[in-house]
């Protein structure tokens, strides 16, 4: 499941450029409107990387359900945390998206 470990390391490195932008969007939003639109603009991008990432994360997780069975313990509770974790900040940055608006 080193795919998994991939995939996960990349989509916390989404996740964090997508909050970088979205911080930065908003210092700039009053000041500089078009380059606020920009780093606004960046941190949905950011967020539709980190959601294809994760889509194929759980594409990969089927494919070995139906081919070798459940995860072995230790595997899936690492996924479900990091997982969690994932889901804790893009919670976090949509909300911050959301009061760009």
């Amino acid at each position: 499941m080193k795919d998994i470990e991939l995939l996960a390391d990349h989509i916390a490195e989404e996740l964090n450029d997508a909050e970088t932008y979205i911080r930065l969007a908003l210092e700039y939003k009053d000041s500089h409107p078009n380059m606020g639109k920009i780093f606004y603009d960046l941190s949905v991008e950011e967020m539709n990387h980190a959601n294809a990432l994760h889509k194929q994360s759980v594409q990969l997780i089927d494919e070995y359900r139906r081919t070798q069975g459940e995860p072995p313990e230790n595997m899936q509770a690492i996924y479900d945390y990091l997982h969690k974790k994932h889901m804790e900040h893009a919670h976090e940055i949509r909300m911050w998206q959301d009061s760009y608006k």
